[in-house]
């Protein structure tokens, strides 16, 4: 793993200077891609000083040999893979992006507030990835492709699975870890898991669609009980890999070779039989 920090960048540019031109100079492709797909251009987190932010860098650079050993354990060699540390604006967990040919993972260390949050969701940022590298269908270019209902149920459905087997947690870690408390996260997964024929139908009405608003992925907060937003994505892309995985059985890295057309296929038959057991009570 080939790591990239800019945490220092930051601190000069931002906490001592005030200059955020100067800090997104650092990379430029990466603040592009950034501010076009995951945070609005605006000041950076406040109260945040140079203790503080090499400290949540630390966190994560601490874990990062750890989790390249796993990868391995699975057969996933890390080797030439590119990882940028950042701080970016409290916004997103990280993700992977085309740079001269190659998917860089970047990770805002801002979003990363126990080391068990880097345990299972820098692995989910490092499964995009692999993902783009080895079925580059699923990269995406534009807010309409981003947002594609089939294509973020395979991609983070997938990278959720790869978290779990990675980590070595359950899907309700590998979906929240501490970020919420546990009894609201419980009560989240145990209502979709209750609705998940309706669901299974509502993915399947707009599978092939791209939404504007994307509420079936995004977090939306801890009041909103609405079974068809805030993540309910996650959770649903979660089933679907575990069942296509638990059927065709593979390595991780089988499933994440598989072309799109494949993963679409299998995703809508799963689909089609969670629908199905509704149905049919």
């Amino acid at each position: 793993m080939v790591v990239h920090d800019f945490t220092e960048s930051f601190i000069e540019s931002v906490i001592e200077h005030g200059d955020l031109t100067r800090y997104e100079a650092c990379f430029p492709e990466l603040f592009e891609h950034y501010f076009a797909f995951y945070g609005p251009r605006r000041t950076y987190p406040e109260g945040l000083t140079t203790d503080a932010v090499r400290g949540l860098r630390d966190r994560v650079t601490a874990e990062l040999s750890a989790i390249e050993s796993r990868f391995a354990r699975a057969n996933l060699d890390l080797n030439q893979l590119e990882v940028v540390l950042f701080v970016g604006q409290n916004s997103s967990n990280g993700h992977a992006f085309l740079h001269k040919g190659r998917f860089i993972v970047w990770l805002p260390v801002e979003e990363y507030p126990s080391p068990l949050s880097v345990r299972v969701f820098v692995p989910h940022e490092i499964a995009h990835a692999l993902h783009y590298e080895m079925s580059s269908d699923y990269w995406f270019c534009d807010a309409k492709s981003r947002n594609h209902m089939g294509r973020q149920l395979v991609a983070e459905g997938l990278a959720t699975l790869v978290s779990m087997e990675i980590a070595g947690v359950d899907a309700i870690t590998a979906l929240w870890v501490d970020y919420v408390s546990s009894e609201w996260a419980s009560e989240w997964i145990n209502n979709r898991r209750r609705r998940r024929c309706e669901l299974a139908d509502h993915a399947l009405n707009r599978f092939d669609e791209s939404s504007e608003d994307n509420g079936f992925f995004v977090f939306t907060g801890t009041n909103d009980n609405d079974v068809f937003r805030n993540r309910t994505g996650y959770f649903l892309g979660t089933e679907i890999a575990k069942t296509v995985k638990d059927e065709l059985g593979g390595t991780l890295a089988d499933l994440l070779k598989l072309s799109r057309a494949d993963w679409e296929s299998l995703a809508k038959d799963v689909l089609q039989r969670m629908k199905a057991s509704w149905q049919d009570t």
